[in-house]
């Protein structure tokens, strides 16, 4: 049988032991690999054994588990530690292996894909058993925890004791442990997890507006200043590269691989901010999920998206009939931005908006504004995108932003044909329809229509707010 060889094992990870050799993570994973040998070792596990360590997860608020950067850390250097121990035969595995590997944590041979996963990222080579674990961070400890020995065949599996170390080598330790007790302190602390979780500098991006809760879709006034606030200390801290607000879209998504997420709710008399770093918005995989909390009274700007009401219940009405509605076609795609992007864009009073579209064929383009009442309104019907425009980006609609504030739903829809005529009435400025929702959005569908349309549609929370004083 093919075995890895151990020269090889030193070589590709040497750099990785020089760079971080008093690292807490080089520490603490070296006294685990002592107790996994000795763990072994008592269960009479027969030194032929091959051994392959998986991913390391942390475990985050609803006792959730988050995949991150160090997680990855920490699988490489329990490897690197387990092969100097000499004792066993050590599968090396590589950065992908170790993202894909948390869908196998049952183990792995319960998994459907079992057998590519050993062909695909362990050159054929079946472990006999795999490591799991988690880590965490508490006061001045990085700690190893929750590991267990589990037996590919018998599915069987034994605990080994943990590992810890102290915090002493890191420069950011103190703010990475401080409780903050200013915005721009929170800011610091939540800009040195992302830098401790995540070693990578990033470019390009993607910092999308924290929201108001983790099912609301739009921003509030304190998110949006407070996202402004940690891009601030994420260009300073972090050395990350930012895209710019203005030119982000799905028009450059490709060039803007990282996304960072998040939302704030209140609890027990503090704002909390939870944000994920992802790796990018379709695999959804987490590079880092960190949380901080600050006391309430610090907070002087409104944290819900309306007055005493986050997220409207008739506005997540018409969220839940456009989620349902299922109308994109396989052949028509479009796209949408506005001026600040497509990711919960927030407007002040007077504030310029424009709207752009991109279409992959000749089409109309239909533009709905639900307002935070749920009042739809029409700010374009049948704008044609001719074949000479497709695939170019076209401004459609653009304005001063005005009242009514708060929370609103920017719902664009294409088709290969014309939308029938809608209802409408001018009321304050605006072309209100009198069609009830529902009706309306089922007539904009073509399988209610009668005849056959290709279509696309897609929607933006945009949140709105007076003048900023």
């Amino acid at each position: 049988m093919k075995k890895i060889s151990f020269t090889l094992v030193l070589l590709s990870l040497f750099l990785v032991s020089v760079v971080k050799s008093q690292d807490v993570i080089s520490e603490s994973t070296n006294y685990l690999a002592t107790n996994i040998v000795n763990a072994l070792k008592g269960k009479k596990i027969p030194k032929s054994a091959k051994i392959a360590v998986l991913y390391f997860t942390t475990k985050r608020g609803n006792n959730d588990t988050a995949k991150t950067e160090i997680g990855i850390s920490v699988a490489k250097e329990l490897e690197y530690s387990l092969t100097q121990k000499n004792a066993y035969t050590i599968l090396v595995t590589n950065e992908q292996v170790l993202s894909e590997s948390q869908k196998y944590f049952l183990p792995p041979a319960e998994h459907q894909a079992a057998s590519d996963y050993y062909t695909k990222f362990l050159n054929g080579i079946t472990p006999d058993y795999f490591v799991v674990g988690s880590y965490s961070i508490q006061d001045k400890n990085f700690i190893l925890s929750n590991v267990y020995i589990r037996s590919r065949e018998s599915n069987n599996s034994f605990a080994v004791q943990g590992a810890e170390a102290k915090i002493t080598s890191q420069a950011d330790v103190q703010n990475l442990l401080e409780k903050p007790q200013t915005l721009e302190k929170l800011a610091e602390n939540l800009a040195y997890q992302l830098k401790f979780h995540n070693r990578k500098r990033l470019v390009n991006l993607r910092v999308e507006n924290i929201t108001a809760g983790i099912n609301c879709g739009n921003t509030s006034e304190f998110g949006f200043q407070f996202t402004e606030l940690l891009k601030e200390k994420l260009i300073q801290i972090c050395k990350y590269e930012i895209r710019d607000v203005a030119m982000r879209g799905l028009f450059d998504e490709n060039r803007t691989p990282h996304t960072l997420t998040g939302y704030h709710y209140e609890e027990n008399g503090k704002v909390k901010i939870r944000l994920t770093l992802l790796n990018d918005k379709k695999s959804k995989l987490q590079i880092a999920v960190v949380e901080g909390e600050i006391p309430r009274n610090v907070v002087t700007v409104q944290t819900d998206v309306a007055p005493n009401n986050i997220g409207p219940t008739s506005l997540n009405n018409v969220n839940t009939i456009i989620n349902n509605l299922n109308t994109n076609s396989q052949e028509l795609k479009l796209e949408i931005a506005t001026n600040k992007g497509n990711a919960n864009p927030f407007f002040y009073e007077g504030d310029f908006f424009a709207l752009s579209v991109k279409a992959n064929k000749p089409c109309f383009v239909r533009v709905i504004d639900f307002l935070s009442d749920g009042t739809p309104t029409l700010l374009k019907d049948n704008f044609e995108i001719p074949q000479e425009k497709v695939g170019q980006t076209v401004e459609i609609f653009s304005g001063k932003c005005a009242s009514p504030f708060g929370p609103e739903i920017l719902y664009v829809s294409a088709s290969t044909e014309k939308y029938p005529p809608l209802r409408t009435e001018s009321k304050d400025g605006y072309n209100m329809i009198k069609d009830s929702v529902k009706d309306l959005l089922s007539s904009t569908n073509p399988n209610f229509r009668g005849f056959k349309s290709e279509q696309s549609d897609y929607k933006i929370n945009v949140t709105t707010a007076p003048k900023k004083k």
